[in-house]
């Protein structure tokens, strides 16, 4: 059997904005909401780098800050992308 995955919430996005800003550690985080810490780490990686990934900053938001907020939005045009352009085999 295939281990089962499952998305972060937008409540668990909250909570590591919220913790991140009070100074958690990756860790400490990963502990709080019962995950792994490299699922924690890899999610703030992943939205700490999407103004690399798009070649623009979005209004009103910093490069260096993790903003539950926009990941929605932000996980969405990089589906739409990946949607459009497929890679090849």
């Amino acid at each position: 059997m295939g281990t089962h995955y499952q998305h972060l919430s937008a409540e668990e996005r909250a909570t590591i904005m919220i913790l991140l800003q009070q100074g958690c550690s990756e860790r400490g985080i990963a502990r709080t909401l019962q995950r792994s810490p490299s699922t924690i780490t890899r999610e703030i990686e992943r939205v700490l780098q999407w103004p690399q990934r798009v070649g623009s900053v979005p209004a009103g938001s910093s490069s260096c800050t993790y903003d539950a907020r926009a990941t929605g939005a932000r996980a969405h045009v990089m589906r739409r992308k990946r949607r459009c352009c497929p890679k090849l085999h």
